[in-house]
Formats: C-alpha cells, sequence, structure tokens
C-alpha cells in the first residue's frame, strides 16, 4: 500500500496505486438488485453523454446543471452508494477478477475504521457463514464467525487506521454485521489485492465509485461485463471526478 497516497491529485496514485498496466472506474448501482439502473441508461433518459469521468449530479438531472447543484443528490433515494460497494457487484467483480490472478485463494481486505468495525456495545462483528442458525441481534457471535480485530492495521495519509484481514477473494462479500438472525449488512472492503498483486481494487469512503488497476486484459474484460458497469479511465484522470460532496 505504499502506492497509495489518498490526498494526491492524480487519480491512479491517489486511490490505487502506480504501476499498473491500465485502470478503470466501475460505478457503484444504484441498486443491489438484478437489472438495476446504469449510469449509462440515467445518462441516456436524461439527454446526457456517459463517459468515464462522469459525474452523478449532471447525469441523473435533465435540466441544466448548476455546481450549486453539487452534492444534492449524495445518500439520496435511488442515488449509488457512497463508499460501499454493493454485494451483489461486488460478487460480481470478484467472479471476473479471480480469472486474472494465481492467488484468489490468498487475498488481502484493508477496512478503514471509520466505518465502525468495533461497533457499539454487543454489536455482532462477523464474516457471513453457510446455512444454518445465524445469532440473534446484538449478542456475540460464535467464534469462528468473529473477525480478529487484533490484528494488523495500517495508517495511509488522511484516514487514519484500516483493519488488515487475510482470506479468500470472495470473501471479500462477506465481510460485516449480523444484525439480526437473518440480515447480514454487508460493508465492502476499502482496499482488497491478491499475494501476486496481479491487480489492486479501491473503494475510497468518499467515493461513489470503485477503481481497479491492473492488466489490459482484466480492464478489458470489466468493460466488457454485463454484470458490473465499468469504464477505462486514463492513468492521470484526476480524483476530483470521482467525488461527490
Amino acid at each position: 500500500m505504499e502506492r497509495v497516497d489518498l490526498w494526491h491529485g492524480d487519480w491512479v496514485t491517489g486511490i490505487v496505486g502506480s504501476g499498473f498496466e491500465a485502470y478503470a472506474r466501475l460505478f457503484h448501482p444504484p441498486g443491489d438488485h438484478a437489472g438495476s439502473r446504469r449510469w449509462a441508461d440515467v445518462a441516456t433518459a436524461n439527454g446526457r453523454t456517459m463517459h468515464p469521468s462522469a459525474e452523478w449530479e449532471q447525469i441523473s438531472s435533465p435540466g441544466p446543471y448548476r455546481p450549486e447543484d453539487m452534492g444534492r443528490s449524495r445518500g439520496a433515494p435511488g442515488a449509488p452508494e457512497i463508499g460501499r460497494l454493493a454485494t451483489r457487484a461486488l460478487s460480481e467483480l470478484c467472479d471476473v477478477l479471480a480469472r486474472h490472478s494465481s492467488a484468489a485463494d490468498r487475498c488481502y481486505f484493508a477496512v478503514w475504521e471509520g466505518v465502525g468495525l468495533g461497533g457499539p456495545s454487543g454489536a455482532v462483528i462477523a464474516v457471513r457463514s453457510g446455512a444454518g442458525p445465524k445469532p440473534p441481534a446484538a449478542r456475540p457471535a460464535p467464534a469462528e464467525w468473529q473477525l480478529d480485530l487484533s490484528g494488523p492495521r495500517f495508517p495511509l495519509p488522511g484516514r487514519d487506521e484500516y483493519y488488515l484481514f487475510e482470506g479468500e477473494l470472495h470473501d471479500a462479500a462477506r465481510i460485516g454485521y449480523w444484525s439480526s438472525e437473518e440480515s447480514f449488512d454487508a460493508i465492502s472492503p476499502h482496499f482488497f489485492w491478491p499475494a501476486d498483486h496481479a491487480w489492486c481494487v479501491a473503494t475510497e469512503v468518499d467515493y461513489d465509485s470503485t477503481v481497479i488497476g491492473g492488466t489490459q486484459l482484466l480492464i478489458d474484460g470489466l468493460c466488457a461485463s454485463a454484470q458490473v458497469e465499468v469504464l477505462q479511465m486514463a492513468p492521470d484522470a484526476p480524483a476530483q471526478d470521482l467525488l461527490n460532496l
């Protein structure tokens, strides 16, 4: 993670690190279900042009865009989630990533401490397990489901510390809380990468998109996917293009 500087003006260096062959932006879907609208569909419906640096406020409004409107749709119903990649999209992303690493069984996941993994008293902090009974809300999960918060941490500029976990690639979608016996609230990693460093994925906490660095073959595969909405970006595209405050 020594290549990442969250406050650097260069988009790639600032978000996912330099040195990869190609980079892309995954647009967070406005919903977490099959058939969720794509940004390109919203842009077309409003007479806008979809492009790699698109801003949600601009493409989602049919009227003239005003700079003072920036950020007004942040967190509104139907808007993309900020700082979190929905579970369905994350799982589909991992399906593609798995084909472009020899170390999909050994990946690293970094989660910013500011999302509250420490949790309120009694909160269940666990990975989602398989079939069977789930722990009731506000009671400790079984030991084998607990995330080890005593493990390694590391800081990044402007973001204090991140928890670091290790697991298989698809564990990326299994970090979060059991809020009830039936409901698991996932927290997507803010960074994750395989042991062979073939690629890196970053979801910065203030952005409505996820950034991927990897081989051109990987980026081409993501851009061609019908399951996630991805466009290739230039290495020097500014980070401000992804920030909706």
